[in-house]
């Protein structure tokens, strides 16, 4: 009597890769997108004290810098998961924000993240408000068609 072991261990073995194919669809796609200094890289900086070229030094130039004119650092990582067939959803974001004085100073250092969809401050080292920025509806007329808001409406 002979026997057949190519039968008997061919179904265990298609049983156990089909199980891990299952198991496999079930378990989320991470991608992480962008870089965020620590919380430790970014205690070693000073408002006041640390210039462009040190906080390059110790954690690197962002690559998004600069995108108002205002001279401002964005750090931005974002954490997507994504599960079988579902569109990748945002299940973390983190977003350092680093301002400078026009001498080239640290000015604040701002950390932001989201929760619940929303975003909110995690850590502000130091906040300043700059009363002479422009309103929303100021830099709309003010770059169309370069009117100034107060000739637009000025009917003298």
């Amino acid at each position: 009597m002979r026997h057949d072991w190519t039968g008997s261990l061919l179904r265990p073995v298609l049983f156990a890769g089909a199980a891990s194919v299952l198991l496999g669809a079930c378990t989320p796609q991470v991608r992480v997108h962008g870089f965020v200094p620590t919380a430790d890289e970014l205690d070693l900086i000073e408002p006041g004290l640390d210039t462009q070229d040190s906080v390059a030094d110790r954690i690197g130039r962002p690559a998004n810098s600069n995108l108002l004119g205002d001279p401002v650092w964005y750090y931005v990582q974002s954490r997507m998961e994504q599960l079988t067939y579902n569109p990748p959803r945002e299940t973390d974001r983190q977003v350092v924000v680093i301002a400078f004085t026009e001498d080239g100073l640290v000015k604040s250092i701002d950390r932001f993240g989201l929760e619940g969809g929303r975003v909110i401050d995690l850590n502000t080292r130091v906040t300043v408000t700059d009363p002479n920025r422009l309103g929303i509806l100021q830099q709309f007329l003010g770059n169309l068609f370069n009117l100034n808001a107060e000739q637009l409406f000025n009917n003298s």
